[in-house]
């Protein structure tokens, strides 16, 4: 491979604030100042100006949220003068804007034809060898989960369970979405890269389960 081509698939590697780990950008969240000396959460890293970086992990950010500790390396980061206020909410704020950012994606894939719903019709993609990603409801029950799973397995296809039915409904536009399944040809690879990115940022830097990755 050439020189050029390794450069453009190396990842940014940022250093976490809070913990000192260095990591790549996806595996981070990037915080910048408000021009009313808030601290807020810029999770698609375009804002323009001086920006600083935590790792995306609920648990580590609520913890430093709670002992000062984010709002103090925040400001030293950021350089910003006089005190930098922090959400008592702020871990919750960022949950559901990474949340949101699956849902919609959900949607916009459902809107372009390439989502089928219900058990029946993700059943038959399955079987059919044509869906690229399964998708439960958290609370769906587990024999019907169980029977899907084994398809998506035999095939490989990953699995995504971090929503229940009422917000897979909303997002979808239909009532009582228990199961859905993604057609060949949708931008699964982006969903998959949203949906860990969630996943890990509820559960740890070591989380995956519930996510789906490609085998």
């Amino acid at each position: 491979m050439a020189a050029g081509a390794d450069r453009a698939d190396a990842r940014p590697i940022r250093r976490c604030i809070l913990t000192g780990a260095r990591t790549g950008a996806e595996d981070l969240i990037r915080l910048v100042a408000t021009p009313d000396g808030v601290l807020g959460a810029d999770i698609d890293a375009k804002l323009p100006g001086r920006g600083a970086w935590v790792c995306a992990d609920k648990g580590v950010l609520a913890t430093a949220i709670a002992k000062g500790a984010l709002a103090a390396k925040a400001a030293r980061a950021l350089r910003h003068e006089g005190p930098l206020a922090v959400p008592a909410d702020f871990a919750a704020q960022i949950d559901a804007r990474l949340c949101a950012r699956v849902l919609d994606r959900l949607g916009l894939e459902r809107r372009a034809g390439r989502l089928v719903a219900g058990f029946e019709k993700t059943e038959a993609l399955l079987a059919a060898g044509k869906a690229v990603l399964a998708i439960h409801a958290s609370d769906a029950g587990a024999d019907g989960v169980a029977k899907l799973t084994r398809l998506a397995a035999a095939q490989g296809v990953p699995q995504l369970a971090l929503f229940d039915r009422a917000q897979l409904s909303l997002a979808l536009g239909r009532e009582n979405v228990v199961h859905a399944a993604l057609k060949a040809g949708a931008a699964v690879d982006r969903l998959l890269a949203a949906a860990a990115r969630l996943a890990r940022f509820r559960a740890g830097a070591a989380a995956g389960a519930g996510a789906g990755q490609r085998r």
